[in-house]
């Protein structure tokens, strides 16, 4: 029998079964032997614990070691999960889903034709693809195309109702077009406000260069107020994703708006210790508190990712998030996901857009509820 469980690391929160220090070590050692020894199962749960991290420090190149073998015994989840290290394979593996029809497999093939990784740009053909997904991000292709020419005359009145629709969906990355209109007032009036909260919405669904534009509102003071500590950690958060502007930024800012290194150090540092508490809000207004502990574990029930759970994939992902002043999480974004192409960054983010609140136990303050901190922590999902 199959069981799920999800550790919450950087927090007391702990969810499912961990073992101890010694038993993880006995664990990889004894995983190990079994890889060691040929055995193609275990070498393809070794690659996945040195991938997220599961029992072990993250080592991706004892990771893709590891799926090598694992795939050339004839895993295929091993050579699924390859494609992260090599966009060709990516590419190639597309293929030959969509031979067989798999949804997943269109998206891929329309994202790889229309971006040009792992494979030459091709428009028409990414177009082609895109039209056979129902993915959210597929639609945002093929408004993007409408949008700028690529592959297909412009037309800005399609673009515009293929994001919206795109956006609807859940696409982030249509969600940040849309924030970028209502920030340059194209089509409407220029309205800032509107574009923080979609760049806010794009971030919890994981568009990382709506991070940047994020940063770019709380350091300016464009629909919200000046807020340099939020500015900072949303810049840093970008960076760490692979957002080539943010990693700019931080360059050109070696003393981030000039703050102290106090300063700066109270602008990062992370909560470790404190309980999470899911908020709902009854009909009449009242609100109730329930342990996110245990809406975790009950959520990893019917959100673990389906591609993963029927290939029996575990995976993790890191997100970063602002306590406001109400004592809750604000301005979550994603900086780490493993391995791609599962849904794990969804749906870990999908836990945390709900209403969730730090202990009030003990409380004195606004700055004693870690108001203004950091709150950073990796979700790690498995099923064994």
């Amino acid at each position: 029998m199959k069981w799920i469980s999800v550790i919450v690391v950087g927090l007391s929160l702990l969810c499912g079964p961990v073992a101890a220090q010694s038993s993880r070590e006995a664990h990889i050692a004894d995983l190990t032997k079994q890889a060691e020894s040929g055995q193609a199962d275990a070498q393809f749960r070794l690659a996945q614990s040195y991938h997220i991290g599961s029992f072990v420090s993250v080592d991706r190149a004892m990771a893709r070691f590891w799926y090598e073998r694992a795939a050339a015994q004839g895993d295929r989840r091993a050579k699924r999960i390859l494609r992260e290290f090599d966009p060709e394979e990516a590419v190639r593996q597309f293929h030959e889903d969509a031979k067989k029809e798999y949804p997943a497999a269109y998206l891929g093939l329309c994202e790889a034709y229309m971006s040009g990784v792992g494979v030459p740009s091709d428009p028409v053909k990414g177009l082609s693809y895109c039209r056979k997904s129902t993915d959210p991000e597929a639609i945002y292709w093929q408004a993007y195309a409408y949008d700028t020419g690529l592959g297909v005359g412009t037309d800005s009145a399609l673009a515009e109702r293929l994001y919206s629709q795109a956006a609807n969906a859940g696409s982030g990355r249509a969600m940040t077009v849309l924030g970028l209109w209502a920030l340059k007032g194209r089509g409407q009036t220029a309205n800032a406000t509107v574009a923080l909260k979609l760049f806010q919405l794009a971030a919890s669904y994981g568009d990382a260069n709506a991070i940047v534009h994020l940063a770019e509102l709380y350091e300016k003071g464009l629909g919200t107020l000046v807020d340099p500590e939020e500015a900072i950690r949303l810049y840093v958060a970008a960076a760490e994703s692979g957002v080539e502007a943010a990693k700019a930024w931080t360059k050109v800012h070696p003393d981030p708006l000039s703050m102290t290194t106090d300063e700066k150090a109270a602008a990062s540092k992370k909560l470790v210790g404190t309980e999470l508490y899911l908020i709902r809000k009854a009909e009449d207004g009242s609100e109730e508190r329930s342990s996110f502990a245990n809406f975790v574990q009950l959520q990893t029930l019917t959100q673990y990712p389906p591609l993963a759970s029927v290939g029996n994939v575990g995976g993790s992902a890191t997100i970063d998030c602002r306590i406001n002043a109400l004592r809750r999480l604000d301005n979550c974004v994603l900086t780490s996901e493993a391995p791609l192409y599962y849904g794990f960054a969804k749906a870990t983010l999908a836990l945390y857009r709900h209403e969730i609140e730090m202990a009030e136990e003990g409380v004195k303050s606004r700055e004693a509820a870690g108001f203004g901190r950091r709150f950073r922590t990796r979700l790690v999902w498995l099923m064994q």
